[in-house]
């Protein structure tokens, strides 16, 4: 726990540091008393080094160069009097928060240290993820790399920044502490929501605490869905991080409107690249900063708009190139954009036979790619129960939700349309087109939260006038009851894990990714690791026999190719 909560604090330093970075750029064009809160900062930072560590990540190993890279910008940065101290303003407002939501986050950031301290034995984690981080620590992006195991080869900036943060370079270790830090941003930033002014007016205190109501029934859902905060503090799944980086998208996209504040036009662009880097589910969010661009030419501030076209091609850059190195295709695992020719590129076929596996596991469990093709030739009245089923309780709370309240929205749809503004109306379109291409290609919940929870709000948004949920909802007394039921519950929740997910020996450090079984072999002068689930097995591992692996040349970071 010990290690755990200093290398959170190290990250969180370092990417609040980094945030500050690349908002110098647009100090001008923030507004006094609008700055950006300091997890919104943070995720901002992560993003740079996102970006950084993946253009690194395909001409070196992401070892302790690239980690120096990183930190000689940062203390570069604080030699300037005037960012210490800019820096030391950020972190005085987490003094602000009050002493209820202030009991929360310190609550649901002791749970995800008990939790992110216990032995980690997520199958996916175990399977690729860990094993996709360790083979950026150890190689440049290397040619072809798809031929040993799909899912190692998708390149997701999560991947990479986790390498950078890993700490491998300084001990050989299976610790993952990125996962846990993230989250209690999330909690911060929550926490900071939950906190308000008493001296505002009668009516602006209405709407304030009408918000109080909707973060903590946001928090609420995030906890006791499995596959959100707890999945992501037991692994190094990126799900629930694409899921922040939509929502951080969209909530910046509101602060334009809100406070007239236009480095929140620049922050949502950041954010839904960083989204889509991270994990392709989050395409559909692709096309805000399209409806951006869109507006600022029909503005005529053409600088503008071409300097966030101009970005959004930096951003993505080195996800598109490293993607191409290991698979063929700039966006795998899909077939679009598919314009090279490569030795080492993946036949068509095997990339939609993997799409197919996709799509079937994401309805419900299959056990390859024979079971996949069976189910995907179900019809809806059958596979969609299956997929029902397979749903947990709050999975299907929300999208009850998300049906009933679609069902008012078009009963009034008029009145809705006209009562709403071009951002809330932007906000519903992407919602409800990234929900639905979520239900269409991988209807696994944890792929669509990003979009489904913005869509419910969008929906909802609309009943806020309706007399006796605004009356309820506008009343403090219902948010503070709701943080200290929440609070409860974590605090027994936290009980329930030390009683019996808890060891002595994490009071110091992590007991990290579960240690594999893999036996070492020698294919064509190379040495690999071979496993079923290859975990930190020493890169590069795969599962099979060396026959099926054909090298392009005399070294594994000559890259490989298929038969």
């Amino acid at each position: 726990m010990l290690l755990t909560l200093f290398s959170w604090i190290y990250i969180s330093a370092i990417c609040l540091i980094w945030g500050n970075i690349m908002l110098s750029p647009f100090n001008k064009l923030i507004s006094p008393g609008n700055e950006p809160a300091p997890p919104i900062i943070c995720l901002t930072g992560l993003a740079g080094i996102g970006v950084i560590s993946l253009a690194e990540s395909v001409f070196m190993p992401l070892s302790l160069a690239a980690h120096l890279s990183i930190i000689v910008f940062a203390i570069s940065y604080l030699l300037v009097p005037t960012n210490r101290k800019q820096i030391i303003q950020q972190l005085t407002l987490i003094r602000s928060i009050n002493r209820l939501p202030l009991l929360l986050f310190t609550l649901c950031s002791l749970l995800i240290l008990v939790m992110g301290t216990y032995e980690i034995i997520h199958p996916d984690t175990l399977s690729y993820h860990a094993q996709a981080i360790n083979v950026m620590e150890k190689y440049k992006a290397i040619p072809g790399l798809v031929h040993l195991r799909y899912e190692t080869a998708m390149t997701s900036m999560w991947f990479s920044v986790q390498a950078i943060f890993r700490f491998n370079f300084i001990h050989h270790n299976n610790y993952l502490f990125l996962n846990g830090c993230v989250l209690c941003w999330f909690f911060l930033f929550i926490c900071l929501k939950l906190t308000s002014p008493d001296n505002i007016q009668s009516e602006a205190k209405g709407k304030t605490n009408y918000q109080l109501t909707n973060w903590i029934l946001l928090l609420i859902f995030t906890s006791i869905s499995w596959t959100q905060i707890r999945l992501t503090a037991v692994s190094a799944s990126p799900d629930f991080i694409t899921t922040l980086y939509i929502w951080a998208a969209f909530y910046s996209f509101l602060q334009t409107r809100a406070n007239n504040n236009r480095v929140y036009t620049y922050l949502a662009v950041l954010f839904c690249c960083t989204a889509i880097t991270i994990k392709l589910s989050a395409i559909a969010i692709a096309l805000l900063p399209m409806l951006i661009v869109c507006k600022l030419f029909t503005q005529k501030k053409i600088k503008p708009a071409l300097l966030i076209i101009g970005s959004s091609v930096l951003i993505s850059l080195p996800y598109l190139v490293r993607n191409i190195i290991t698979t063929g295709y700039p966006l795998f695992p899909s077939t679009v954009f598919n314009l090279f020719n490569f030795d080492w590129k993946l036949d068509e076929t095997q990339v939609y036979g993997f799409q197919r596996y996709i799509t079937a596991y994401a309805r419900f469990p299959v056990a390859g790619y024979d079971e996949a093709e069976k189910a995907l030739q179900l019809s809806a009245s059958k596979w969609i129960p299956l997929w029902w089923n397979e749903l947990v309780l709050p999975d299907r709370l929300l999208l009850c939700t998300i049906l009933i309240l679609s069902l008012v929205f078009l009963i009034k749809l008029k009145i809705n349309i006209r009562q709403s503004d071009y951002t809330n109306r932007c906000i519903l379109g992407i919602a409800l087109t990234g929900s639905l291409i979520w239900m269409m290609s991988a209807p696994a919940t944890r792929f669509g939260t990003g979009f489904l929870i913005p869509l419910c709000y969008s929906l909802g948004a609309g009943l806020k006038n309706v007399s006796f949920l605004k009356s309820s909802f506008e009343d403090r007394k219902l948010s503070n009851i709701l943080t200290m039921l929440v609070s409860l519950l974590v605090a027994f929740y936290i009980g329930y894990r030390i009683i019996y997910y808890f060891k002595p020996s994490q009071i110091i450090r992590p007991a990290g990714v579960k240690k594999t079984v893999y036996t070492t072999t020698n294919c064509k002068g190379n040495r690999f690791s071979v496993s079923d689930n290859c975990s930190f097995a020493p890169a590069p591992c795969f599962q099979g026999r060396c026959e099926h692996i054909l090298l392009r040349g005399n070294s594994i970071t000559d890259g490989f190719k298929g038969k």
